[in-house]
């Protein structure tokens, strides 16, 4: 089913700013990391964020002003493309979902497992030992998510409306489309082959009487016509 322009700005926004706020989440999330693990390398993640919210806001800003241009599509699909990319697959999927979510999950559910060992290795990842750094590194999923799922309603509720979909009011019905039950035909609308004409409707100009169906008052016969019996 198409989306209303405003559901789909409404799902657009919503889809930019959890993109915004997943960078935002990472960022302090990494520099948790950064701080109580002595790893200033984890800081990278600053110089990602800034250029990338960057973008997502800068797209969202063309897509709401010029959304019927070409490069207001163009900016929507720039900031799909990037809300994909970054903020969901990168760091929503890998970094929170396998990093931190799989992780303690393994840690947790099947201490001294070997496929943690094979999986997280040290020392490119810590043990669960620092809840502050392991939770804010699971809250990354959260806007990851509400991203995802905007991004995701936006995009499927561009599709073209079902088959089957009735004409609105004032709008002509399609070739080989019938008129819906108890719908008039228009003014000007011949009726269509093997249809009868409603009651009290009358016989347009030039239009014969059907075979076995009498004359309307007032309906005039077409010049030439045979009547039964006026011969004699």
């Amino acid at each position: 089913m198409q989306t209303s322009p405003d559901i789909a700005a409404a799902l657009t926004r919503r889809a930019a700013l959890a993109g915004v706020a997943v960078m935002a989440a990472t960022t302090v999330h990494h520099a948790i990391g950064a701080v109580v693990y002595g790893t200033p390398w984890r800081l990278h993640i600053a110089f990602m964020s800034i250029p990338t919210v960057a973008v997502i806001l800068g797209a969202l800003a063309l897509h709401r002003r010029r959304a019927g241009a070409p490069s207001g599509r163009a900016a929507f699909v720039v900031l799909a493309a990037v809300l994909a990319l970054v903020p969901i697959a990168w760091i929503g999927a890998y970094e929170g979902v396998y990093n931190h979510v799989l992780k303690n999950a393994l840690y947790f559910l099947a201490p001294g497992s070997p496929v943690l060992a094979r999986m997280f290795p040290p020392p490119m990842y810590e043990v669960p030992d620092n809840a502050l750094f392991e939770i804010t590194g699971v809250l990354q999923v959260v806007p990851a998510w509400i991203a995802a799922a905007a991004l995701a309603r936006r995009a499927l509720g561009r599709r073209t409306a079902r088959p089957g979909k009735t004409a609105r009011p004032g709008e002509a019905a399609r070739p080989g489309e019938a008129a819906r039950p108890g719908e008039a035909a228009r003014p000007g609308e011949a009726a269509r082959p093997g249809e009868a004409a409603r009651p009290g409707e009358a016989a347009r100009p030039g239009e014969a009487a059907r075979p076995g169906e009498a004359a309307r008052p007032g309906a005039t016969e077409p010049p030439g016509a045979y009547r039964m019996g006026s011969m004699r």
